[in-house]
């Protein structure tokens, strides 16, 4: 079969090529051009207050509770069906040089541990420190002061709880307030299958740390939960079951003026829990050796304690309470303007 000719393609005319496309005019080479490009960008505007707590909740990854999914720990509450885990704390996003100075202090500690179990002829298990300054992206992790135990809040009490802390902290007389940081040691959980290594928080001037956990333990008395740090046995122990017994120790350098101002605004004596404030920096399976549970033992770690640890001073203005996935911020009434004279 002969193939099939296309004569009318063959004849028809070639079409004239469309013309360049114009080049667009190079910018001018001028003064105005070159500061134009060398001029450094706008800085991106702060992230919103919240954004943090759209976040604030990992997957969920078994529908059980697994210790080998949270690298041996185990949940200090079993989960519950029809049941929120709350918690009441306090939250501090460390900023750069803050997140530095948390950092080169756990090395101190690591290696202070590294040391003494290369000079110690000790048999018992090798400690490893899991930090909890990073996650699991290797960026800076939220840390936290604790105000309650956690609490499995029923669906219908989720509500009625919430509403009853903010009219507690409301009327406590907790202002805003700038924390600064005293003390390092090891603590154990309850079973003492844990270990945290927690920075003390020294008790802020208006004592707001103690007005704010009355504040948090009345709304969980209210719902028949334990307190935290209430009373007896029970004052000593952390919202995650930590044993907060014993004091600080001597990490850092205070002045019995400053200890005078502090107790100035203490609600009352039998209700300063102010040994127990904490914030946890790393955590361990293992024990620590005896030697080094409470590191103002540890000549390095007191001087960088009282050099640059003691140089931080963190503002606290929000109360977080994380019922279940969501967190909500209940803000500090800001504190009174001192009266002015006719003259201002």
């Amino acid at each position: 079969m002969p193939l099939v000719e296309y004569s009318d393609s063959e004849s028809e005319p070639e079409r004239p090529a469309p013309p360049p496309a114009k080049r667009l005019k190079r910018a001018s080479s001028g003064p105005a051009s070159a500061s134009a490009s060398t001029r450094a960008p706008a800085s991106l505007p702060p992230l919103p207050a919240g954004f943090h707590d759209l976040y604030a909740t990992n997957v969920r990854q078994s529908t059980h509770d697994d210790p080998a999914l949270h690298g041996g720990r185990k949940r200090a509450i079993p989960h519950v069906d029809g049941h929120w885990p709350s918690h009441v704390y306090l939250e501090w996003h460390p900023n750069a040089a803050e997140s530095r100075t948390l950092q080169s202090l756990l090395d101190r500690v690591e290696q202070a541990t590294a040391l003494h179990y290369h000079t110690s002829a000790s048999a018992v298990p090798e400690q490893r420190i899991r930090s909890s300054l990073l996650t699991a992206l290797s960026t800076p992790a939220p840390l936290h002061i604790s105000l309650s135990r956690t609490l499995p809040l029923p669906t219908d009490s989720r509500s009625p709880f919430l509403d009853a802390l903010t009219s507690n902290l409301r009327h406590s007389g907790a202002r805003p307030f700038d924390a600064l940081f005293e003390g390092l040691k090891w603590v154990p959980n309850f079973d003492r299958s844990r270990w945290f290594l927690v920075l003390g928080v020294r008790r802020p001037l208006g004592d707001d740390l103690n007005r704010l956990l009355l504040a948090a333990n009345r709304a969980a008395k209210k719902f028949g939960y334990s307190e935290l740090y209430s009373s007896g046995k029970d004052k000593d122990q952390h919202g995650e079951g930590v044993d907060m017994a014993g004091d600080w120790g001597s990490t850092t350098a205070g002045t019995q003026e400053q200890e005078v101002e502090s107790r100035m605004g203490l609600v009352n004596r039998r209700d300063d829990r102010s040994s127990a404030f904490h914030v946890s920096l790393a955590w361990s399976l293992e024990p620590p050796p005896d030697e080094l549970q409470d590191l103002a033992a540890v000549d390095d770690v007191v001087r960088f304690m009282q050099q640059d640890v003691a140089q931080m001073s963190v503002k606290f203005e929000v109360i977080k309470a994380k019922v279940g996935n969501t967190v909500h911020a209940i803000e500090l009434a800001p504190k009174r303007k001192e009266e002015k004279g006719i003259l201002g």
